[in-house]
């Protein structure tokens, strides 16, 4: 049973409001912002922050009581859910949902990658029983399987299946029924499989079995996890990685959301891989723990591909105004949706993934597909228009 004690520590917050004064994307006035948390709490009608919140957990950093109130804004949320369900443009971006635009990224999928994902989800191979790690393939790398085209990951067998889903989209958009439900079924599933040590490919499932999960929901995960980035610094250090090419470009980051949760750690182990490579950092006007969404987060307030795109464009612009020629991040989803953004941008600077550039840096050519997969993701939208202007609601089954 969610609760809103489980999200909110409603007798630490004081009202004070500084979690929307200060937040980069809702920017009240301070009395104004004490009275939209006090509106909040007490269950009444929101004038701006379930409209506009983007989900980038800034104002958990902001608040200095750890109070927590991105959680108070994902339970009123779930109460909206609990009322209205989800609009169709919704759904299309749930990932056990039929015919997701994860699903469709990765059935038009070109041949070596569709080779790979079919081999992930054997999970009968002998290599996953006898390796000491492997690295799990949620949404964000089943969607882009080609990064794995790399002696980068010769020492990780990859595993996948459809049910391993980490849950984070369906926490994201407060559908907090639905997201503690797959919170035990993988506590299960994890179980029965038994890995030793699991690397994971993106922060936001690290985040959710590390951290969110037995947090939130009392779950445990008994196995050692280590975020992938973690994994290919430490080989850089023993000496198992050669960086060989010294970059000279300079580059500007956008850092996911759940890396501002995790700390400064998670923030610096990018940037420090670029400046090992060479390249000279420039940070944008909102980074780091206040930086911006990507633009994806910002779709979970009114479920609107409109707000997506729009905020993937100011990102982009943020970007330009620095003067750094790449923009990089570590995350693909955010590689997706300002890659999308950029085709309606173009002025903005190209858009590439870390490993991209690690795997330049260690003399190989990166396959680089994230702008054809740009193009799938706008036909998707394009097809995909009855469905967003569909007024049908549902609510996901448990």
């Amino acid at each position: 049973m969610v609760k809103l004690e489980d999200f909110f520590n409603v007798e630490a917050c004081d009202r004070c409001g500084d979690c929307f004064v200060k937040c980069p994307v809702i920017h009240l006035s301070q009395n104004e912002a004490q009275r939209e948390i006090g509106r909040l709490i007490d269950g009444e009608e929101s004038k701006v922050v379930l409209e506009h919140c983007s989900t980038c957990f800034a104002c958990n950093n902001i608040c200095t009581k750890g109070a927590n109130p991105y959680g108070l804004i994902l339970f009123r949320w779930f109460e909206r859910y609990q009322s209205k369900g989800v609009p169709e443009r919704g759904v299309m971006a749930l990932p056990l949902a039929p015919d997701n635009f994860y699903q469709v990224l990765m059935q038009k999928a070109p041949p070596d990658e569709q080779r790979a994902l079919r081999e992930w989800n054997d999970l009968s191979r002998p290599e996953l029983s006898s390796a000491p790690q492997m690295l799990l393939a949620g949404c964000n790398l089943k969607m882009m399987p080609y990064f794995t085209f790399s002696s980068l990951f010769d020492d990780l067998p990859v595993f996948a299946a459809p049910d391993l889903c980490c849950g984070e989209v369906y926490f994201r958009m407060g559908i907090l029924d639905k997201a503690e439900s797959q919170a035990h079924y993988l506590e299960e599933r994890y179980r029965a499989l038994s890995p030793k040590k699991v690397v994971f490919f993106c922060l936001a499932g690290y985040n959710m079995i590390q951290n969110l999960w037995p947090g939130y929901f009392g779950v445990s995960f008994d196995f050692d996890k280590v975020y992938l980035l973690d994994h290919l610094w430490q080989k850089i250090e023993r000496g198992d990685i050669k960086i060989s090419h010294n970059a000279k470009e300079s580059v500007t980051v956008q850092d996911p959301c759940h890396a501002r949760t995790l700390g400064q750690h998670y923030m610096d182990l990018p940037r420090r891989l670029l400046e090992e490579m060479g390249y000279s950092l420039v940070e944008m006007e909102h980074n780091r723990e206040m930086a911006l969404c990507c633009g994806y987060g910002n779709g979970a307030a009114r479920y609107s591909p409109v707000d997506i795109i729009a905020w993937s464009i100011r990102r982009l612009r943020e970007a330009r105004q620095t003067g750094a020629k790449m923009l990089v991040t570590y995350c693909t989803v955010c590689l997706l949706y300002l890659s999308v953004a950029r085709k309606l941008y173009p002025m903005a600077p190209p858009v590439y993934h870390v490993l991209d550039l690690l795997q330049t840096a260690i003399g190989e050519q990166p396959a680089m597909r994230h702008s054809e997969r740009a193009n799938k993701m706008i036909k998707y939208m394009t097809l995909g228009l009855p469905r967003m202007l569909s007024p049908k609601r549902s609510w996901v089954e448990l």
